[in-house]
């Protein structure tokens, strides 16, 4: 008979004889005194089992298959290479026994090795290798403002600064006379007088170009619409479109959209006819642009007719989004007569200048 943690032989009481039994106990005391609780040297020890109230070495072996790191707040450790947790944050003794301080406030501590603090999620500092560039972008991954008393600007490439550097640096205060200009290489010029300095861009050649700018609100109707209106009231003849603008003026129009596109006066009988057309706009502000009229005498059943590209109107829009729509009505009462206006096969567009 057997045990099953050490394969120990238990002789039979009354049963196995002498000196067999003897010699089985011998034995079983040999492998009890080498034992070491490894698999088949004894049961393994449980952690219940265990009291470790003192450093514990591992004797120079690595510690594996460690699903984390619970670490207690210390109020310094002083064994050289050590990692361990001071005021909620992790740190680093070094072999020459220098502090590190590995995080902040819940994140890694770029101030340590002369980082950019106060980065939060989202923000980021980027470089590009293959343009030698670095983007700064904040925690709405827009492109972050850059605060600074004196700009540097290094050659780029090898003609923008002629090889060399230019510093640009306001004054603390005005000058109090003109002096000569700062041209930067072919690129930009700064001025300064008694009044005031200005930054100004040379030729469009060399300078800032329409096409490397950011690109402006542009909308242009969906399709193509044709509504008529003949009454007083004034009526839809566009469908609507949507503008956020940046505060620069803005371009109201109509393009024409296919055969037989214009805007048309239809007499109900013979006489006088008129119409109004009006761009409406709602949104951060409401207000009406670019009301035209059109009158003419007309025999019953004829009709006026003018190119629908010829309304447009120059809309100085403060920022915001707006929704805009072309709308008209028909001139009634005194000497008008019954008539019908259409906007045949338009399309109303806006665009930012």
């Amino acid at each position: 008979m057997t045990t099953p943690n050490m394969n120990l032989t238990l002789p039979v009481v009354s049963q196995t004889p002498g000196p067999t039994w003897a010699s089985e106990i011998n034995a079983d005391l040999s492998l009890i005194d080498s034992h070491n609780h490894t698999s088949g040297n004894g049961a393994l020890v449980p952690v219940a089992g265990l009291d470790i109230n003192a450093d514990l070495s591992l004797a120079t072996n690595a510690l594996t298959n460690v699903k984390n790191l619970g670490l207690l707040d210390q109020a310094s450790v002083a064994t050289l290479r050590a990692i361990y947790a001071k005021s909620g944050d992790l740190y680093w003794r070094s072999g020459g026994n220098a502090e590190v301080q590995l995080t902040t406030g819940g994140a890694i501590n770029v101030g340590s090795v002369g980082g950019i603090t106060g980065m939060i999620p989202s923000c980021s500092v980027v470089f590009d290798p293959s343009a030698n560039t670095y983007t700064f972008r904040d925690d709405s991954a827009n492109f972050a403002t850059l605060v600074a008393s004196a700009i540097k600007f290094g050659s780029v490439g090898s003609t923008l600064f002629g090889g060399g550097n230019v510093s640009v640096q306001l004054p603390s205060a005005l000058p109090a006379a003109a002096v000569s200009p700062i041209t930067f290489g072919s690129f930009m010029v700064a001025t300064q007088s008694g009044g005031g300095s200005v930054l100004s861009y040379l030729s469009a050649a060399n300078g800032i170009t329409r096409n490397m700018q950011a690109a402006v609100g542009e909308q242009i109707q969906t399709g193509n619409s044709s509504y008529s209106v003949s009454t007083g009231t004034t009526t839809d003849l566009s469908d609507a479109i949507a503008i956020t603008t940046t505060g620069r003026p803005v371009m109201l129009g109509i393009n024409s959209s296919g055969v037989g596109s214009c805007l048309e006066l239809l007499a109900g009988a013979a006489g006088v006819v008129g119409g109004q057309v009006v761009f409406s706009i709602t949104g951060t502000t409401t207000t009406t642009r670019g009301r035209q009229s059109l009158e003419t005498t007309l025999g019953n059943g004829e009709y006026f007719r003018i190119p629908a590209s010829s309304v447009s109107n120059l809309w100085p829009a403060a920022a915001g989004t707006y929704t805009i729509k072309l709308r008209g009505s028909i001139e009634t009462g005194g000497s008008y007569v019954a008539a019908t206006l259409t906007a045949r096969l338009i399309q109303i567009y806006a665009y930012e200048l």
